[in-house]
């Protein structure tokens, strides 16, 4: 109270809630505005960086598609077969003077390792890198004699294959891993492709790769890697099996630069044209995180890009989108990225815009409530005094405020409240004296406590407050179930139980009717309702079938053919109607001989068919433990014919134990307009007299199965 105490008048707290609910709402309504704009801004940058990504993505998949069919197409060209066949011919006549190897070392300088150590590839060399200028335009040596008359005949072919679309340079080499021609004369040609420095190149895996393949048409492309005869620069290379009537004759092979990609990456370095504004850029990483094509800034992800997506980078300064390349060969992934600053950078101009309108909206949110406050002020403390005495139960208190606005209605309301509290209060006392006058037993459960218990509920079931609940599943505010209640003692008390939630605290009161007097009449009129049957079962058998007997015998004797058939017919069924009230074969031959004719009997009054399975001997049991199952059985399979319209039935008969199961269109046991008949009634109070366990499993469509299992 002494921190509020600078507000305890009402205008001044009056002109704090305006002014800070004023400042609450802008400040939500800001916060939501500029997170919204910047979630907006968010996915729309994703979105573009998204859609720079798939054009980038599609000009590299096509271009390397592209090169893969350029290298398949001169592959396949005769002129590309005969070259080769031809150079490969004139590759052991060629010749150079003798100081052609050192003339080579000075030219190779620090990479005199790779100088090639045979003498024909040390000539090729000699007539073609040593020459000055561009070497891919040298057109006629003479001095190569036969090989440069072939080189002569081809290499404008190859020269215009690679000017015309952008290849670094076009191999020709022989099955053997040999080198024959290139258009750009690097220290590669005549090389040999199965020495080590050179078969560690990604041109030495490329032409093995090539080599290995038995398809005619395909094309292998080899990641960029370091290539020391091109100034070790990046390179990659796509080669193809060159075929010759059936068989391989070499490989054609192509070397691409990183300058292409780099052109479609970049877009030719017009990044702001391209939609990446002063900070974005595109490349490509492999699955190390190693670059591919060029880069605008010195960065990249410092984690590893799976598969396809949208995020901010780790740092949370990037704005990315990624997905991998389909280039088949290489483990691409192309990156589409900006920086968040330069993205969401309108945002920072809508949240100072949002700041100074919430501050004139405030101080004008202030003088309103300073103006408000001087005209309620005195009513609303006279309401207060009135309703601080009505806290204190004085109902018969009546609030005079002559006012026709809202705070008249509100003191009107409150006379209302007063005059109704009045009429309808009832004391504490007053409603323990209608719990204790209830015969039946009421309780009321908090928080799995019992809180309160009339004297019935003490007597019957020995509850008294601050005992656990009682563990009982029954369905709140729904008609009342039977159940059965554990008394302290481990007395199990059956009772008809129901419960309601009170509101708005959430107790639960349950009301108890106990049931032991009539379950004991219950199980009393069972026994008289067999007593009975048998009574009459008897008498039927004994009386009347002995003397229709004697008056069909009469009847034949008098060649009175159809009396006769008739009484035999009323005989038969007179002995039918005995059956059922009273099994004499159960009493007779035993429970197993009993099942087997009623399900017979089933069958032939119009029922489905019936399978009947004994598992294990049935021991001699209590008269009136055969009899529940009996009737049990003839029960369900009555239900069965009369409601599942089922194909089969499966009884299976065990010692003490019955179970039914149809195949009919069974039924909802749990919807609230379900009612069990007197039938399945019955069937649960044989049960239950016994000691026995009984359950009905079924559902709309999957039939239905009962099953029973007395006590031993």
């Amino acid at each position: 109270m002494r921190y509020l105490s600078p507000f305890r008048s009402y205008r001044t707290t009056l002109q704090a809630a305006f002014v800070c609910l004023a400042v609450l709402a802008i400040t939500v309504t800001g916060w939501e505005a500029a997170l919204g704009a910047a979630n907006a801004l968010r996915e729309a940058t994703f979105d573009r960086l998204t859609v720079i990504r798939q054009t980038r993505a599609r000009q590299i998949e096509r271009y390397f598609e592209d090169v893969n069919n350029h290298v398949l197409a001169l592959a396949a060209d005769e002129s590309s077969v005969t070259a080769l066949q031809e150079m490969r011919d004139a590759w052991r006549r060629l010749s150079a003077p003798p100081d052609a190897r050192r003339r080579l070392e000075a030219y190779y300088k620090d990479k005199i390792e790779w100088l090639p150590a045979d003498p024909e590839a040390v000539a090729l060399q000699y007539h073609y890198v040593l020459n000055s200028g561009e070497r891919e335009g040298i057109l006629n040596v003479p001095a190569a004699g036969e090989y440069g008359r072939i080189h002569t005949r081809f290499h404008p072919t190859f020269h215009r294959y690679q000017s015309a679309f952008g290849f670094y340079d076009v191999f020709l080499i022989d099955p053997s891993g040999r080198i024959l021609y290139t258009v750009r004369k690097e220290i590669d040609l005549g090389a040999d492709l199965t020495v080590p420095l050179y078969a560690n190149t990604a041109l030495g895996r490329a032409f093995r790769r090539a080599m290995a393949v038995d398809e005619t048409e395909i094309a292998l492309l080899e990641d960029y890697a370091p290539y020391t005869p091109s100034a070790n620069e990046d390179a990659a290379f796509v080669a193809a099996p060159i075929w010759r009537a059936g068989e391989k004759a070499g490989v054609l092979a192509i070397q691409i630069s990183t300058r292409e990609v780099n052109r479609a990456m970049t877009g030719s370095g017009h990044w702001q044209e391209e939609g990446f504004g002063s900070t974005g850029q595109a490349y490509m990483v492999d699955t190390h995180n190693a670059l591919r094509s060029g880069v605008r800034f010195p960065t990249g992800p410092s984690e590893l890009l799976k598969g396809a997506g949208t995020a901010l980078s780790t740092d949370g300064k990037r704005l990315r989108s990624w997905a991998p390349l389909a280039v088949p060969g290489v483990e691409w992934t192309l990156i589409a990225e900006i920086d968040t600053a330069e993205a969401l950078s309108p945002v920072g101009g809508l949240q100072r815009r949002i700041i100074a309108y919430g501050l004139a909206i405030a101080t004008g949110f202030f003088f309103l409530a300073r103006w408000l406050g001087q005209g309620v002020t005195a009513p609303v403390l006279a309401l207060a005094e009135n309703a601080r005495r009505l806290g204190s139960r004085d109902f018969r208190f009546r609030i005079a405020i002559d006012r026709r606005d809202e705070i008249g209605e509100l003191a009107d309301s409150l006379n209302r409240m007063a005059e109704d509290l009045e009429q309808t209060t009832v004391s504490k006392q007053a409603v323990d004296r209608i719990l204790a006058s209830m015969v039946n037993a009421v309780f009321v459960v908090e928080d799995g406590r019992i809180t309160r218990v009339n004297p019935a509920a003490e007597q019957l079931l020995g509850l008294t407050p601050g005992f656990s609940a009682p563990d009982v599943n029954v369905p709140i505010g729904r008609p009342a179930v039977e159940a059965e209640i554990s008394r302290p003692d481990g007395l199990k008390v059956p009772v008809l139980l129901t419960a309601a939630r009170l509101e708005p605290d959430g107790a639960i009161v349950y009301a108890a009717q106990d049931m032991t007097e009539t379950r004991r009449l219950s199980g009393r009129l069972i026994a008289a309702q067999e007593d009975e049957r048998r009574r009459i079962a008897r008498e039927l058998h004994d009386d009347f079938s002995q003397r229709i007997a004697a008056a069909a015998i009469a009847a034949g004797q008098g060649q009175l053919e159809q009396v006769r058939h008739q009484l035999a017919s009323l005989a038969t069924e007179l002995h039918d109607l005995s059956r059922r009230l009273h099994p004499a074969m159960l009493d007779d031959l035993g429970l197993e001989a009993a099942v087997v004719a009623e399900c017979r009997a089933s069958f032939e009054r119009g029922g489905p068919p019936v399978e009947l399975i004994v598992e294990g001997p049935l021991p001699a049991a209590k008269p009136e433990a055969d009899l529940a199952l009996y009737r049990i059985l003839q029960e369900g399979l009555r239900n069965v014919a009369r409601h599942a319209y089922a194909q089969q039935v499966t009884v299976r008969l065990r010692p003490n134990e019955l179970e039914i199961a149809d195949d009919g269109q069974g039924f909802d046991s749990s919807a609230t307009q379900f009612h069990r008949g007197l039938g399945l009634a019955s069937m649960e109070e044989r049960v239950r007299l016994l000691g026995g366990e009984w359950s009905l499993t079924t559902a709309p469509g999957k039939g239905a199965v009962i099953k029973v299992r007395l006590k031993s």
